[in-house]
Formats: C-alpha cells, sequence, structure tokens
C-alpha cells in the first residue's frame, strides 16, 4: 500500500505553492455523519379499506358498477354524467427487462377511501361497459403518479377513451411539499406521509398475469392505487 500522506508531505516541502490557497478536507466524526432517513412502512388498513381482486369480465362489470354508485350521478341527455370525485389508479404490464417489449396492460387498479379493486384484464380484449364509462369521464379524476402513461397505455391497449388524469407530482410540487415532480411514489409517499412503500422486486417483477394473484400481489396492487388518492 502507498503511504500517501508522506508522499503528499514530500512533493509540498519540494513545491511549496501545493500547499497555497488549498483549504484541508477533515474527516467527518462518526457522530456527524447523518444517517438516511427510515420510515415506517405502510400498510393498508384493512379495516377500512375493503380490497377485492377480480378475475372474470362480470365480476369486474359488477364490481365497478357498484364503486360508480358509490358516487353522485344525473342523466344529461339521456347520458350518466358523474359528478366530481377523486379516486386513486394504477396499473401494471409485463416489460421485457433485456429488449424493453412492453405487453399489453394486465391489472387496472382503482380506489377510493374505502375500496381498492384489483381488477384482473389480461384475458380480456373489450373492457366491461362500467369500466369503460369510469376511463371516460372527465369528472371522475384520477390521481396516480405518471398516470398520463398508464391511462394512454390502457387507452391504447383497449382502444377506450380515457380522461381525468391527474398527475400525482405536479399537485405536490404545486403544494410545496416536494422540489421535483417526477419524484417515485415512494419518495412521495416518504415526503408527505413519513412512511414508505415496500417495493420488494420478488412482488414487484412477479408474474402479474398469473391465473390467480397471490396475497402479496394484491395488497401491492392495491396499496399503490390507495396511497395516491390517500397522499392527494
Amino acid at each position: 500500500m502507498n503511504n500517501v500522506t508522506g508522499e503528499q508531505n514530500f512533493l509540498k516541502n519540494i513545491f511549496p505553492s501545493l500547499s497555497q490557497g488549498v483549504t484541508p478536507i477533515t474527516e467527518k466524526e462518526p457522530s456527524q455523519i447523518s444517517e438516511p432517513e427510515i420510515f415506517p412502512v405502510l400498510e393498508l388498513p384493512k379495516d377500512q379499506v375493503a380490497v377485492k381482486c377480480i378475475y372474470t369480465y362480470q365480476q369486474i362489470e359488477d364490481s365497478i358498477k357498484t364503486f360508480l354508485e358509490q358516487g353522485q350521478s344525473h342523466i344529461i341527455d339521456g347520458k350518466v354524467v358523474y359528478d366530481q370525485r377523486a379516486i386513486g389508479y394504477d396499473c401494471e404490464w409485463p416489460v421485457d427487462r433485456r429488449t424493453g417489449y412492453q405487453g399489453k396492460v394486465v391489472i387496472i387498479q382503482i380506489a377510493d377511501d374505502h375500496t381498492a379493486l384489483v381488477c384482473c384484464v389480461s384475458h380480456i380484449d373489450q373492457l366491461p361497459p362500467s369500466l369503460c364509462a369510469l376511463l371516460e369521464s372527465k369528472s371522475i379524476m384520477k390521481i396516480g403518479c405518471s398516470v398520463n402513461l398508464d391511462l394512454n397505455k390502457t387507452k391504447c391497449d383497449f382502444k377506450t377513451p380515457c380522461n381525468g388524469e391527474y398527475e400525482l407530482g405536479s399537485f405536490c410540487r404545486s403544494q410545496g411539499v416536494i422540489k421535483d415532480r417526477r419524484m417515485s411514489l415512494k419518495k412521495i409517499c416518504e415526503a408527505v406521509l413519513n412512511r414508505t412503500l415496500r417495493k420488494d422486486d420478488e412482488v414487484r417483477l412477479g408474474n402479474w398475469d398469473a391465473a390467480r394473484l397471490s396475497e402479496d400481489q394484491i395488497n401491492y396492487a392495491a396499496l399503490d392505487a390507495w396511497v395516491s388518492l390517500k397522499i392527494f
């Protein structure tokens, strides 16, 4: 191992100018080094939020219809118009990490204060009418991180209009609670709620196209949609 300090002093004796205008850097004591802040893990309050994973076309239709009926609506020119309402929105789709190829949306998650629905749509070519009505409504605000990307992907994959996107990062930036609107949902959660989201790769990169999702996958998916609304 080289004697760096000894060589440094030797050179300074030969070339005094090396010491001119130089402020020495001192090592911090261990007590002076700030540790990264550790936040408690955020969990879904199961006593307050009903989580439901739904697999069939008819189950999705019935569940979303009930979800929509929890809000207010009225009829204009024979068409149902929903009153303004905010919900959490997220979706999952497979990505080939080697080639970057993106598969079709396989999971759509929506949530309000008391309900989180995890809709498995990999086997569906056309979304049920109630879900299409929710996506098309401009008065139902879909809150989420990069929600515009999620809704555009949903629109392209299922050929259905998607409106009402409301970017969580931009909203939090406008309120002065974060500095960068591009922050991840995990970072926004830590900044606003002082809680962290568990992002285990085993779950996050798992098989979302499975015939039946695991309990960890269901909770992960439901929490992502629900927490966006909670932060909002």
